[in-house]
């Protein structure tokens, strides 16, 4: 992720923003499964992965945040 922020803030919010911790394992795991999705469509860590990895994960966050 280097020289992207908007990961960053992503991150952010999930890990400062939430008032109930034991829910963090949903997020870190929905965001481990977004990061291998991607890899199962590009091997390295570049700006195709980095695609794929934020657009798995953009698709569906705000869903896994109603559940939640």
């Amino acid at each position: 992720m280097a020289g992207k922020t908007t990961d960053a803030y992503v991150f952010w919010l999930v890990y400062t923003l939430l008032d109930n911790k034991r829910y963090m394992i949903f997020y870190h795991r929905y965001f481990t499964f977004a990061h291998e999705i991607a890899h199962n469509l590009v091997q390295d860590h570049n700006a195709e992965h980095e695609f794929y990895f934020s657009a798995t994960s953009q698709k569906y966050v705000v869903k896994l945040f109603e559940l939640i």
